[in-house]
């Protein structure tokens, strides 16, 4: 993949509620994108246990990009 040649990466692991650390590690100014996946649970299941996707693309500070990790 040559285009993503020279575009940096960070993987970081943090401790804590998952929202919360996703979102305050979106606002530091070096972070350009967030991307993380989703389940993609609907109905009952979605209500009962939320999304940490749908909660992040609310309350990040910057964009964030979402990646079914399943095929749909």
């Amino acid at each position: 993949m040559s285009f993503l040649r020279g575009i940096s990466c960070e993987t970081e692991i943090q401790t804590g509620p998952v929202i919360d650390e996703i979102c305050e590690e979106s606002s530091r100014t070096e972070i350009d994108l967030v991307v993380t996946s989703t389940h993609g649970c609907t109905g009952f299941v979605h209500a009962v246990i939320g999304s940490v996707a749908e909660h992040v693309v609310r309350h990040a500070e910057c964009p964030v990009i979402i990646i079914p990790s399943r095929e749909v």
